[in-house]
């Protein structure tokens, strides 16, 4: 699996970046699902190129970067960042659920709340009161 598998898959069938499969999950909601996945992030992000949807949602609400946070994949959810994605926009079909940073942090997936400190760090956004810096 992983990069080198997808490369292939998309080397055969370039349109497979752009399927929408079971539950509404796109190819980048498919990465933030396992470790292995996440690493095809960046790929699919390249391959998709300004087509990149990173803010679909799936049948549950979740865009790509709140199934990669929900599961703590760091690796996707910093292309993803990287890409455009919001990880401040609400999550749920009425958009009234948790964001992929209160996601992380809720859950504890210090490593995807990281990226998102780092995130808003660089961009001179402070860390919410009492959030220690990780």
């Amino acid at each position: 699996g992983g990069p080198p598998a997808v490369r292939r898959v998309l080397q055969a069938q370039p349109g497979a970046a752009r399927e929408v499969t079971t539950g509404g999950a796109t190819a980048l909601h498919v990465c933030g699902m396992s470790r292995a996945g996440e690493m095809s992030t960046a790929l699919l992000l390249e391959a998709l190129g300004a087509d990149a949807d990173v803010e679909a949602t799936d049948a549950w609400g979740y865009t790509p970067l709140q199934r990669h946070a929900s599961n703590n994949l760091a690796v996707g959810a910093q292309a993803l960042l990287a890409a455009g994605a919001s990880h401040t926009r609400p999550s749920g079909l009425e958009g009234r659920g948790d964001s992929a940073r209160a996601l992380a942090r809720r859950f504890r997936h210090f490593a995807t709340l990281r990226v998102f400190q780092q995130f808003e760090l660089e961009r001179g956004i402070p860390l919410p009161e009492g959030e220690i810096e990780l």
